[in-house]
Order: C-alpha cells, then sequence, then structure tokens
C-alpha cells in the first residue's frame, strides 16, 4: 500500500510545486517522500498564514493543523477552509485537492520523520502570527523574516537528511549550522525574484532603511513586471541602487548553501567496499546524489535569479546558467561569482583572480 500511495503522491506533487517536485527526483523513495510531505505540511501552514482571516481565527487553525500532526488525523477544520479559502491558482486548488492524499502519505512515512517535520512547523508559527513582518523595517528585521519562512524549513530538510544515516556526525552538524544562513539565502532571492509581483499583490519586503538611504518609500517604490527589466537597465536610478544591494546582500548568504552541498559526500565505490552489499552501496550513491542535486540545483536557481540584475558581476556571469551548460561549469560559475564577493576591489583584480579560479576549479570538479 505505501508505495502505491507514494507513488500516486509523487504524480499529483508536481501541480503543487514543480520547482520544488523536480530536484528531488534523484531521491530514494522514502527519502523523497520525507521531502514532500515536509513541503506540504508548511505550505498548509502558508495557506492558512496568507489568508485574509482575523488572527485569532487563523492562530486556531494552525494550531489546529499541528494537532492534526501530532495525532495523525486530518482536522476537519483546515480541510473545511482549504476548500472555501479563495485560491485564484492551480496550485492552491491542488493543495485542497490533495489534503487528505498528502496526509496520508504523511501518515505513512517513519515516526522519526514526523516528529521532525511537526516539531518543524510549530517552530514557524509564532512567526507567522507576527504582523510586524507587513513592514520589513532594516536587513536584521529581514533576515529575522527569513528565518521563520526558510531557515526554519532548511533545518528540517537537514534534520530529514540526517535521519537516513548516510551523513557523517561532522558533516551532518556543520549543514545543520549552515542551513539558516542557506535558508535565509534561498528566500532573499525569491524576494527579489518576485518582488514585482509581490507588490501587485500588496506584499512588500524591501527595507525601509534601504529605501531612506536612496530618498524612497514604500509609496515611490513602484515597480510592476514591465518595468522592472528598465530599472535594471537604468544603473544611475535609485531604485536600482536598491535592488542591486538586496542582490548582494542574499548573494552572501547563499554562499553557505554552495558550502551546504560540499559537505555531502561522494561515496568511494572503486574499489567497492566488502562490508557492504550490492544494495546498500546504491543507496548509498542515490543519496549522495539526490541531496547534492537538490541543495546544488536551489543555489542555481536561484543564483539565475539575481546574477543578471549585478552590475560588477554581470560581464563575467554573462551566459553562465546557460541550459546547455553542465552540472561542474554551473558550479564553477557560483565559485566564481562568491569568489569575486569576498574580494571586492579593482576591475582588473576581479579578472585576473576570474581566470586563476577558472584553472583552480579546473581541477576540483565533483559530481551531483
Amino acid at each position: 500500500m505505501g508505495r502505491d500511495l507514494f507513488r500516486e503522491a509523487d504524480k499529483e506533487f508536481r501541480r503543487i510545486s514543480k520547482s520544488f517536485y523536480y530536484p528531488t527526483r534523484k531521491m530514494p523513495l522514502d527519502l523523497r517522500m520525507d521531502i514532500l510531505s515536509d513541503y506540504f505540511m508548511k505550505r498548509v501552514a502558508d495557506e492558512i498564514e496568507d489568508s485574509p482571516v482575523k488572527l485569532g481565527r487563523k492562530k486556531g487553525l494552525l494550531y489546529d493543523h499541528i494537532g492534526s500532526m501530532q495525532v495523525g488525523v486530518p482536522d476537519k477544520n483546515v480541510k473545511q477552509f482549504l476548500s472555501q479559502n479563495p485560491k485564484g491558482t492551480s496550485q492552491r486548488d491542488a493543495v485542497s485537492r490533495n489534503y487528505d492524499l498528502f496526509f496520508s502519505v504523511f501518515k505513512n512515512i517513519s515516526v522519526r520523520s514526523r516528529i521532525v517535520i511537526t516539531e518543524t512547523t510549530l517552530e514557524m508559527i509564532p512567526g507567522m502570527l507576527r504582523e510586524d513582518f507587513s513592514e520589513i523595517k532594516s536587513f536584521e528585521h529581514l533576515n529575522e523574516y527569513c528565518s521563520y519562512v526558510a531557515g526554519i524549513p532548511g533545518k528540517s530538510i537537514t534534520r530529514l537528511f540526517g535521519l537516513t544515516g548516510f551523513l557523517p556526525e561532522g558533516a551532518y552538524n556543520y549543514m545543520l549550522k549552515l542551513s539558516n544562513e542557506a535558508g535565509l539565502g534561498l528566500q532573499k532571492a525569491n524576494i527579489i525574484r518576485d518582488i514585482a509581483g509581490d507588490m501587485e499583490e500588496g506584499r512588500f519586503y524591501v527595507p525601509e532603511e534601504l529605501l531612506e538611504k536612496y530618498g524612497l518609500s514604500r509609496d515611490n517604490f513602484v515597480m510592476t513586471g514591465a518595468n522592472i527589466n528598465e530599472v535594471i537597465a537604468d544603473k544611475t536610478r535609485s531604485r536600482y541602487k536598491v535592488l542591486n544591494e538586496m542582490v548582494l546582500d542574499a548573494s552572501k548568504s547563499l554562499e553557505s548553501m554552495v558550502k551546504y552541498t560540499h559537505c555531502i559526500p561522494v561515496p568511494n565505490l572503486v574499489p567497492a567496499p566488502k562490508n557492504k552489499t550490492r544494495e546498500e552501496l546504491k543507496r548509498e550513491l542515490s543519496l549522495s546524489r539526490g541531496m547534492r542535486f537538490f541543495s546544488g540545483f536551489a543555489a542555481i536557481q536561484s543564483m539565475k535569479s539575481l546574477y543578471r540584475m549585478h552590475d560588477s558581476i554581470n560581464p563575467f556571469m554573462l551566459g553562465a546558467f546557460n541550459e546547455k551548460k553542465t552540472i561542474y561549469e554551473k558550479k564553477d560559475a557560483l565559485k566564481t561569482y562568491f569568489f569575486m564577493l569576498r574580494n571586492w576591489d579593482s576591475h582588473k583584480a576581479i579578472q585576473e583572480k576570474y581566470s586563476f579560479l577558472q584553472s583552480l576549479t579546473a581541477q576540483s570538479k565533483t559530481i551531483y
């Protein structure tokens, strides 16, 4: 029953989040269902948070959701809310339609995985109930917001990785330490990527202190999908400078995502270890590839959202993320980007270091 249920859920999940579905494809089925269950349960909480209901009602629904996860029984109030809440997108409709299906998947994963998912979803709720996140005051305030919405989920995924028993203790502990900062980087990249659409829907995450620095305010920082390219192209205008500082801040956080990926070991299969069966070796290889592809894919997709907006990096990053590029070339581009951020000096020096790094990384490539 379990595998049939997982396959049915796997088929439906791509309708909820293609960007999250794709990078899990290389994982073993059990880990994949852990990750997808984690995403779905937190997505239900997000749907409640984003709803226009009053704070008291919202709080009640969120804790009903946690209670249902703890006892393993779908909550009728949450289910009714999802079916009645105005959707407007096919993804949101898919969340409502598949609530029972994914709750069944959640009940069929391991007890340890359910505990991790429930604990980390519960950790997110205080942030979901904070009204001050509707107006971000500073970069510190933005970090606090991103920690709730992405840092905690990053920690959750890392803990699920740890339950596989594949990660060495030192690597796991370091990944757990990096997970919050890595999550911050991914969320900040999403904010920048979706800045125009968010503004049109009434969401605004640009720090007020940054707007004030360039003589702007929330009211005159108007940006829509139609004019964002104009903002990027005109590098003398204040709005571009605001955007550029946000890109630089996000890029520094994203470096933790690259470090995180490099913590995941690659099994040494030549010569094959004599104390492990063929199936054990295949699983280790599948876990390594799945985890590395999942985290590496997230970093690369986020960098694709950022690199075109950054004035000093653009000449070197142009075409770096072309779909025809190999995964090695994309990873080299990431290393180059972060190397330049750490050495923010003259144009000539950056050019020299870029050439040096190209030759250096060519000698140290690893696989996803």
